[in-house]
């Protein structure tokens, strides 16, 4: 590909890898992720839900599944879908965060606040403490732990 962000160019690498491996689990993951990038997220549920029936202990599968579930507006699919790639991979990043943003859509305050306070990933656990604490109305601690982020990560 001459452009990194042509993706009507990396459509048509896909295709052509499906063509000659339509059962590749890896292939099909990184399919869903080009159809979570163009907005297909039904589709890229599917397909999400077709290679976690392949491949069920496939943690990374689960979460971008909930990824789809929560751009979906579908924030209890999206928590059960963390919940599942937590169980496979207690520490994997950022599954605890996004689990608080889909408890955060719900109004499930408290929820989400002890959700992020366990994201073992510290920049999501700050972004969503942030996040927790404004929708809380507590704006001296969301500003707070703002600036810890901004302090740590801003450079980044």
């Amino acid at each position: 590909m001459d452009d990194a962000n042509d993706l009507v160019e990396a459509a048509r690498h896909f295709e052509r890898a499906l063509e000659l491996a339509p059962h590749d689990l890896e292939i099909i993951r990184h399919v869903v992720v080009l159809l979570q990038g163009l907005g297909r997220l039904d589709e890229a549920i599917a397909l999400g839900q077709y290679a976690i029936g392949r491949d069920p202990v496939n943690a990374p599968n689960y979460a971008n599944l909930g990824n789809n579930y929560r751009w979906s507006r579908r924030p209890e699919e999206a928590i059960s879908a963390y919940r599942a790639a937590l169980r496979l991979s207690p520490d994997l990043g950022a599954a605890q965060s996004f689990i608080g943003i889909a408890l955060l859509a719900q109004e499930r305050h408290p929820e989400a606040l002890e959700s992020m306070e366990r994201e073992p990933f510290e920049p999501y656990r700050l972004i969503g403490l942030t996040m927790v604490y404004h929708s809380l109305g507590e704006a001296a601690k969301s500003d707070a732990v703002l600036a810890q982020l901004i302090e740590q990560y801003g450079h980044e």
